[in-house]
């Protein structure tokens, strides 16, 4: 049960990854969650689907300048709801905020978000040490943070770091002595150094982090927001950024009666199929909504297409019986065909929108199958200006595609035939074969294919395509 107020929330240095658990917990409880405006979206990911969400920005359209939000944080909480305040860094910026929601007698929490400059330091291979001093440098002025630290005491020939985006997967670190910092930064191209290091960290530092595979690298996950959470983890942990972009959602099929007949019938099939996850998991919320549970599938075959569509059926109690070796339509039926007995009927659980390959094949071969639509998948048109802006940009190097509607929601929200050249120079990659060939439909041409068609290959797929082409680049 949530209680109304507001909690200030630190984000730490913007990377989901970084999140403290209690920040993650009051962003999975919030009503309404106020945020400033250059936090990845990604850490929204907790956010309730209806939870109202509001960005704090002087400059971006439909933002909310800074001014005015102790106003709205008032007005909110005063409106009975739970409300969280999302900040970049460790919090210590919610003072003035959290003041004046407090003068309201309204409830306020603060929750520290991990510091800046100790997430940089320890991403950036430097040891932390008594003797180690971190600067948040302002406004970028470099020359004036080495300045300062000289006048201080600081040795003109101590060793100095410089990094930028601290602890985001695009951070950039120089190492140089102080005297000659400012000037190695500029020379490396780092536009806006935040965070400047000075000790004995600097000359002992071993870069682990940039020598990941996809250090430095944007990744754009187009599949729906609620699968997105394990693919970009694993993207992230090869070094990634991650920008999650869905370009299509899930929504109720247009009919729930296919659906709820089917469950009320059960006895009558032999077999069960399913062909995603995102299916398994609507049919078991129409079987409650039926007062059932996984004991209505009590002597039927149990099939999945593939291991993320198993594993979704293990955590409700369900043990798959037929899991193909390939995962597609035509693997699944090759596995399932023979296991099916004389007079068996097959309920096919799927989108509302799919391939007819499989109910077409065991229909000629006898099959009785009855398809029951458990969701439908629409283009996510309110996403359309943020991909947009990635791309115009140049600031994606991968899109990654997981279905055939992931690649017809993206080429929907973009301009007509503009998808060629938005994508010209972008490494395309599909998770099988039936996406990819969604992929060639639209004159564009699919770079990372994985052997198995999976997320967690289909991540390491995208690792070795950077790094044998920066290998070959290398030589």
């Amino acid at each position: 049960m949530t209680v109304p107020g507001v909690t200030f929330v630190g984000a730490g240095p913007g990377s989901p990854g970084l999140m403290t658990v209690r920040g993650l917990r009051a962003l999975a409880e919030a009503h309404v969650v106020v945020y400033d405006a250059e936090l990845s979206e990604a850490l929204l990911d907790a956010v309730p689907p209806d939870a109202e969400r509001i960005a704090v920005s002087g400059v971006a359209e439909g933002g909310v300048p800074p001014h005015a939000v102790p106003a709205l944080l008032v007005e909110r909480a005063r409106a009975g709801r739970s409300v969280v305040r999302l900040i970049r860094g460790d919090g210590g910026d919610a003072g003035r905020e959290a003041a004046l929601v407090a003068q309201a007698e309204f409830p306020v929490d603060v929750v520290p978000g991990v510091s800046l400059g100790p997430a940089a330091a320890v991403r950036a291979g430097l040891p932390l040490t008594p003797s180690t001093r971190l600067v948040v440098v302002a406004d970028g002025d470099l020359h004036a943070a080495a300045r300062r630290l000289r006048g201080e005491g600081a040795a003109a020939d101590a060793w100095a770091a410089a990094i930028e985006a601290p602890g985001r997967a695009d951070q950039r670190t120089v190492t140089a002595r102080l005297d000659r910092i400012a000037d190695e930064a500029a020379r490396h191209g780092l536009a806006s150094p935040e965070i400047l290091v000075v000790g004995e960290g600097p000359d002992r530092r071993h870069p682990w982090r940039e020598r990941q595979p996809l250090h430095g690298r944007r990744i754009l996950v187009t599949r729906p927001r609620a699968q997105a959470g394990r693919f970009a983890a694993l993207l992230e942990a090869y070094g990634a950024e991650v920008a999650v972009l869905p370009t299509v959602r899930l929504e109720p099929p247009g009919d729930w009666r296919p659906l709820d007949d089917a469950i009320a019938r059960l006895g009558e099939f032999g077999w069960i199929v399913f062909t995603s996850a995102n299916g398994v998991t609507a049919f078991q919320e129409r079987l409650r909504r039926a007062g059932r549970d996984a004991r209505a599938l009590a002597g039927l075959g149990v099939a999945a297409i593939g291991p993320e569509t198993a594993d979704t059926l293990r955590r409700t109690g369900i043990a798959p019986d037929v899991v193909p070796e390939e995962f597609r339509a035509e693997g699944l039926l090759e596995s399932l065909a023979p296991q099916v007995g004389a007079g068996q009927a097959v309920l096919l659980v799927r989108a509302a929108e799919a391939r007819e390959v499989l109910p077409r094949a065991l229909r000629a071969r006898g099959v009785p199958v009855v398809v029951a639509p458990a969701y439908r998948t629409v283009t996510a048109k309110e996403e359309a200006d943020q991909v947009l802006g990635l791309l115009e940009g140049g600031r994606v190097d991968a899109v990654t595609f997981t279905s055939s509607s992931t690649v017809r929601g993206l080429v929907a929200l973009l301009p007509p035939d503009e998808a060629r050249r938005l994508l010209s120079g972008v490494v395309l990659a599909a998770i099988g074969p039936i996406t990819a060939a969604t992929v060639v439909e639209y004159g564009l041409a699919v770079s990372v294919m994985p052997r198995e068609y999976t997320v967690p290959a289909l991540a390491a797929a995208i690792a070795r395509h950077f790094t044998g082409r920066d290998s070959a680049a290398r030589r």
